[in-house]
């Protein structure tokens, strides 16, 4: 059995271009993204060399928001849908060793990005900017470290223009494809392909992906401990997240901590996030 991962978020995906359309149109935005999966999901199918039904397992996880966005009857059959909120490592639920390869869908800038389509890390109502090791990290980032703790490597990546250009440092060095799902020409405003022409440019990176496999045995990886900073986004979020024992305050919206490796990082992080959502 082959096992492939795919980590979808909403604002990378074609046909949005802000956060206000998922709240005033919620059955146009989850068709969308149900669209955009399935999309990705029939051309692993296709191009999986031969291996499908019971030679060839997809896990989907559903990554925006409280993860309740896809609709599992609309996708592939041989696709195991991950859906529902509270639950471990957040937006990679379920990831281990046993996956061939990840394809991370839908993604987006991380905070602060200049003309990205709605920069954010996590949540824009608590997190302002993260660091790992002395470098500024995203969604990307945070979920590709994961990944490559469980010597799982990244096979694809899709989002808005000016996602693809940042993380573009990383495309050569670990060998996987791309996909522009749109131009992203303000946080709340973007120049939009029709989702056939998106569809099709997925097709052909995931053929040529998965023909080429130049992504095997190269992960993401970081030196541990990791030394974590995190920029909240006022004071009083800092003062609940500093009540975490393990948590040291730096000023009045930086709190630092250490991880032992990147799992104890991606839920401490969740929790932090969590913890800051609401201050009131």
């Amino acid at each position: 059995m082959k096992k492939y991962y795919v980590c979808c978020d909403m604002e990378g995906i074609t046909g949005v271009s802000n956060f206000k359309e998922m709240e005033t149109q919620a059955g146009y935005t989850s068709k969308m993204m149900t669209a955009e999966v399935n999309a990705l999901c029939s051309a692993v199918n296709k191009h999986s060399h031969g291996l499908t039904g019971g030679g060839l397992d997809i896990v989907v996880a559903d990554s925006h928001a409280t993860g309740t966005n896809i609709c599992h009857a609309d996708l592939c059959e041989n696709v195991r849908l991950i859906r529902g909120f509270p639950r471990s490592y957040y937006m990679m639920p379920c990831i281990d060793e046993s996956f061939e390869a990840v394809f991370i869908a839908g993604h987006h800038a991380r905070a602060g990005t200049m003309e990205a389509g709605m920069d954010h890390t996590f949540s824009g109502s608590a997190i302002y900017g993260v660091e790992i090791n002395g470098s500024e990290v995203g969604e990307f980032e945070i979920n590709a470290g994961l990944a490559g703790h469980y010597k799982v490597p990244i096979a694809y990546v899709s989002g808005d223009d000016k996602f693809i250009d940042q993380i573009s440092v990383y495309k050569e060095k670990l060998g996987f494809e791309t996909v522009v799902t749109k131009q992203a020409i303000a946080r709340y405003s973007a120049v939009l392909d029709h989702p056939k022409k998106v569809y099709s440019a997925i097709e052909g990176a995931v053929e040529k992906t998965l023909t080429e496999k130049k992504w095997t045995g190269k992960y993401f990886t970081y030196q541990y401990p990791l030394k974590v900073k995190i920029k909240l986004l006022n004071t009083v979020k800092t003062d609940m997240a500093a009540l975490i024992p393990v948590v040291k305050r730096l000023d009045g919206r930086t709190i630092y901590f250490e991880a032992p490796d990147f799992p104890y990082f991606y839920n401490m992080f969740c929790a932090i996030t969590l913890i800051c959502w609401n201050d009131r």
